[in-house]
């Protein structure tokens, strides 16, 4: 799953202007992730990258996937605008649709204003088997 995500990022910016980055953790720990999950993040990660292209005047994005205490966090941070809290469209399903398949799969999910916009996926490996 990892390295499909740092693929599917870097190809998906490539020839856009918008520099992409990845960071991977070398010590991340190895355990399975169910096909429902894995489906989940990607979707969602695939969004945050489309809201960054379509929405964020951005130049730079980065994602980092690292241990982060007990658990696994996955940050996407863009040099971009940030997200207008105040202005989203009212019937746009993307975040909503991100929340709830992060919220389904057990995975913590916020995004906030950061020097652009930061989007977060939190999972604790505390007795789990799967991120």
């Amino acid at each position: 799953m990892v390295a499909y995500i740092r693929s599917y990022a870097l190809e998906y910016f490539e020839n856009t202007g918008v520099k992409c980055s990845v960071v991977i953790d070398i010590d991340l720990p190895e355990f399975p992730v169910n096909g429902e999950i894995r489906r989940n993040v990607f979707l969602v990660v695939k969004e945050a990258l489309n809201n960054i292209l379509k929405h964020a005047k951005a130049t730079e994005v980065s994602l980092v996937l690292k241990k982060d205490g007990s658990g696994i966090s996955l940050f996407i941070q863009d040099n971009g605008v940030g997200i207008d809290f105040d202005n989203l469209r009212l019937f746009g399903s993307g975040l909503k649709n991100m929340k709830q398949r992060m919220l389904k799969s057990g995975i913590e999910f916020s995004i906030e204003n950061k020097k652009g916009t930061l989007v977060t996926l939190h999972r604790s490996l505390h007795g789990l088997i799967a991120f």
